[in-house]
């Protein structure tokens, strides 16, 4: 890359970067533009001729590397979504991957670009076209992310600075700030049931291919950026509605780790083909489980704050597609097992 197109790249606000493969046909950096090095605190010796895996560490590296691989190999645009851990903060990015190919038609050069994703990425599928959601669902949604949840976020972190370093004088003001804190963080927990219900609810139908291993660890990176938790996920390539897929399995992993508190979990995630038009995907966990989960999928419409309005969405979409889903007891230990069906076709390695 010449001098005179480097400094062109950097005068473009959008992250931006180019791929090449070196002589091993690995996916390497060859140039990185000064937002993506600024934004990862990089230098250009530090970046040049090294793959994704080995410039960002964890979870976030590997998933880059193997969509860069995927790209070279495919020779089609790609777009993912990851959060990569930075120094002081998860920034989620949208990832654009978009192939240079040549005469033969092989791909010899990738160019990515990187947006980040606002919180407002949680509601995206609910601005889709569907019948499952009405006009009143898509007001209230448009009220609540844009003039709830911001002022609701201001409010809670007023508090905490308002808890540091707080004396109390055995006046009650602790316990009214300790209030206001609590009052706060449950409306938050509200806004952000209402929409996960209606991201589900207004989701559009997507018939496509897609691996399952890649859907489910593209999910965990952007849940559990840290780590903490173990994903398994079966070799399964699926043919169906990946959107719906996805939300399905976003919502139950996201559920699942936060009926459990934060302590370390393992999620399984499996698949088979239950007849000839539809296929079974299950969620499993090892976590403390509970007393009826059957009571998950009762169909009532939720009305109290933790009555889980992401996961009634989720039973709304499914039964849009014509599918359904249903909760029991780990088979083994503790945990809950969810499984839901789509239309679609499961292929599993030897079978």
């Amino acid at each position: 890359m010449d001098d005179d197109f480097l400094a062109i790249l950097d005068c473009i606000d959008t992250p931006m970067f180019i791929l090449e493969q070196n002589s091993d046909g690995e996916p390497v950096y060859v140039a990185l533009n000064k937002r993506i090095r600024n934004n990862a605190k990089l230098t250009y010796p530090e970046a040049i001729g090294k793959t994704a895996a080995e410039l960002y560490k964890g979870r976030f590296g590997v998933l880059a590397y193997n969509n860069h691989r995927e790209c070279f190999r495919t020779g089609k645009k790609m777009q993912y979504e990851l959060t990569v851990q930075l120094e002081d903060y998860n920034n989620h990015v949208q990832t654009t991957l978009e192939p240079m190919l040549d005469d033969q038609g092989r791909t010899y050069r990738v160019v990515g670009t990187s947006n980040p994703i606002a919180a407002e990425y949680l509601i995206r599928e609910a601005q889709a076209n569907t019948l499952t959601v009405n006009a009143e669902i898509e007001q209230l949604i448009n009220l609540s992310a844009h003039d709830l949840r911001s002022p609701m976020q201001n409010i809670k972190k007023l508090t905490e600075l308002l808890l540091e370093d707080f004396q109390d004088l055995g006046d009650g003001k602790l316990e009214l700030i300790k209030l206001l804190e609590k009052v706060s963080d449950s409306t938050f927990a509200l806004i952000a049931n209402i929409i996960n219900f209606a991201q589900a609810s207004g989701a559009a139908e997507s018939v496509e291919d897609f691996e399952l291993p890649i859907l489910c660890r593209e999910i965990i990176s952007m849940l559990d950026p840290n780590d903490i938790h173990t994903l398994e996920v079966c070799d399964a390539r699926l043919s169906g509605d990946k959107i719906a897929t996805q939300i399905v399995i976003r919502n139950l992993i996201d559920n699942a780790i936060k009926h459990n508190q934060g302590a370390a979990i393992t999620i399984q995630i499996d698949a088979q083909q239950v007849d000839k038009h539809n296929f079974t995907i299950l969620v499993q966990d090892n976590g403390k489980g509970m007393e009826n989960p059957a009571a998950l999928f009762k169909g009532e419409t939720p009305t109290k704050i933790d009555s889980g309005y992401g996961l009634h969405g989720v039973m709304r979409l499914l039964r849009a597609r014509g599918g359904k889903i249903s909760a029991t007891p780990a088979e083994k230990g503790t945990g809950v097992t969810v499984a839901f069906s789509l239309p679609g076709k499961a292929a599993l390695p030897n079978l």
